[in-house]
């Protein structure tokens, strides 16, 4: 019977040498760094955030500063938020599929404005300069999910030993990338020789310790793999969040034209730690051998950014309103830590040692352009009964650049997030009715759309993923974005002639794809054993992805202040 070996090309191996990258940084950080939701005001909440052309509301000078115009008096507003998360996530194995829960609390002082007339009214109120301050917790990063499944086709050891063979990475030298090395040294992978008269040091060829034999490798599936795992388990924890600082000035021409623009400072800081279980229950020698596997992962992230928003307003007759802004790219600093865990056994061939390999706190910076935002907002006025509301918003993820830091050059994965990311849009449609003068009742629906360019990442294929996700430092698991929708409804009560109170709920549904590890393809070289010819083919192992559902309830209150 002839017997096929893979010899893996060369400019595949520089390809994948340059992607998986010592660095910590990957096409990931667009997602994670730009991740929006419904935040701000109740009433811009209420409304699911399609407010832009109202003016007059902290949120509203958040999406177009040159509604700070509208302002007639100094006014002061904070909001409270309190609420749940859930995350569901159903993964779907050979046989049956699997569905894990996890729930937390919500709760924070997510906004506070101060408004005030810089230059006051002229006599005819031909003109007016106002200025203003605004707080707003952009996004909440608190998230507990968890992943499990039953004999997953390929494991975690299938894919390092897949990469390390498709890189050729010479097993006696050290810093080739974070996961392969840290597999190495916990006995995970293993060098071998298709050329017995070859040294091992020079072997550039690897299997897992955990499902191979003598050779171990089918090339059918492209893999060195006999064991499934028996189980899989993901479960990760995230916190932290992301800041908006604004300074705003804006000015209003005869109550009709409006411009404005913002100086905008974020902050952020994020933790995550995503510990990621195999189990094995392998058949070898006619013995069950009972073997685990257990890789922990910890990824810390501060970071700031300065960007610049601008925007203006136009009253339609008594009509209404319509505006545009745009925000412009915004330029980021962050640092990162980072460290790993890996240990396991393989009963079969180790008996009871129990192998560990931790990696300790090690840090990396680099410096971020993140995507500008167009947005186009219209308000058409119900008489003096309310309005009905429309925002559209449009950011290009795929233009976020990564550099290193202290005006270093570009990194090589803003080529992987240009190739993997695309436009991102979204809509907001909101309504506003005052049956009484005391009284608004408002409404609102918003969906953002899928962001993600490549079509494997965009929609999984059936067999699964097989196209090459970059990984990020010692990290394998990773999230890819799909849709996020809000069903809202609020009430505005008149408290005094200074004081009012709002009051919103908010549905928020956020869909994604997650993956324990990616998948991986590349096109390598035959080798007949028997005799010698080489042929070119296609080799691939393709990974299948859970599905993650975020839902967050959230009452949000708002007491405003004018003076």
């Amino acid at each position: 019977m002839m017997k096929r070996y893979i010899v893996y090309g060369l400019g595949i191996a520089l390809a994948s040498f340059v992607g998986l990258g010592a660095s910590a940084q990957a096409p990931s950080d667009a997602y994670r760094n730009a991740q929006k939701e419904l935040t701000g005001t109740a009433r811009a909440q209420a409304l699911s955030g399609a407010i832009g052309a109202f003016g007059a509301d902290a949120s509203a000078i958040t999406i177009n500063p040159a509604g700070i115009g509208l302002f007639t008096t100094s006014a002061l507003s904070f909001s409270f938020e309190a609420g749940q998360g859930i995350a569901n996530s159903i993964w779907t194995g050979k046989d049956d599929s699997f569905t894990t829960s996890d729930k937390w609390a919500i709760g924070t002082v997510n906004n506070f404005s101060i408004t005030s007339p810089l230059v006051s009214r002229s006599t005819d109120h031909s003109w007016n300069i106002n200025w203003g301050f605004t707080y707003n917790r952009d996004y909440d990063y608190r998230r507990n999910y968890g992943m499990i499944n039953s004999a997953p086709e390929y494991g975690l050891t299938d894919y390092i030993a897949f990469e390390a063979s498709r890189i050729e990475a010479p097993w006696d030298t050290k810093y080739i990338t974070p996961i392969i090395d840290i597999a190495r040294d916990a006995r995970w992978i293993e060098a071998f020789s298709l050329n017995p008269a070859i040294p091992e040091g020079k072997m550039k060829r690897y299997r897992t310790v955990y499902s191979a034999t003598e050779i171990g490798y089918n090339p059918q599936a492209g893999v060195y793999h006999l064991f499934t795992p028996a189980a899989s388990k993901l479960s990760v924890q995230e916190s932290g969040y992301r800041n908006n600082y604004d300074m705003n000035i804006g000015m209003g021409f005869s109550d009709k034209y409006y411009i404005g623009a913002t100086l905008k400072i974020n902050t952020f800081a994020t933790s995550r730690i995503a510990t990621y279980i195999e189990d094995f229950n392998d058949n070898y020698n006619n013995q069950i051998y009972k073997s685990d596997l257990n890789y922990t992962t910890g990824l810390s992230t501060e970071g700031t950014s300065i960007g610049l928003n601008i925007g203006g307003l136009a009253a339609i007759g008594d009509f209404g309103r319509i505006g545009i802004s745009y925000m412009l790219p915004q330029f980021a600093n962050f640092n990162e830590v980072y460290w790993a865990k890996a240990s396991g056994n393989n009963a079969a061939f180790q008996g009871d040692e129990y192998v560990s390999k931790t990696i300790s706190d090690q840090e990396s910076s680099y410096r971020a352009l993140l995507p500008g935002k167009l947005s186009i907002s219209a308000l058409a006025f119900l008489g003096r009964f309310g309005f009905v509301s429309y925002d559209y918003q449009m950011r290009n993820l795929g233009s976020s650049k990564l550099y290193l830091p202290n005006g270093g050059n570009e990194l090589s994965e803003s080529a992987f997030i240009r190739e993997d990311f695309g436009v991102e849009h979204s809509h907001h449609l909101g309504i506003e009715v005052r049956p009484i003068s005391m009284l608004a009742l408002r409404a609102g629906y918003s969906f953002t759309g899928n962001p993600m360019k490549a079509e494997q990442l965009r929609k999984e294929p059936t067999e699964g993923l097989s196209y090459s996700y970059v990984p990020s430092g010692y990290i394998t698991d990773f999230v890819l974005p799909r849709s996020y929708q809000t069903i809202s409804a609020g009430v505005g009560l008149n408290l005094s002639s200074r004081t009012t109170l709002d009051l919103a709920y908010v549905y928020g549904k956020r869909t994604e794809k997650v993956y324990p590890f990616s998948g991986s393809s590349a096109t390598g070289m035959i080798v007949d054993e028997v005799n010698g010819q080489e042929i070119r083919d296609n080799v691939h192992m393709a990974v299948k992805g859970g599905d993650l559902t975020t839902d967050k309830h959230k009452f949000v209150a708002t007491l405003n202040f004018r003076f």
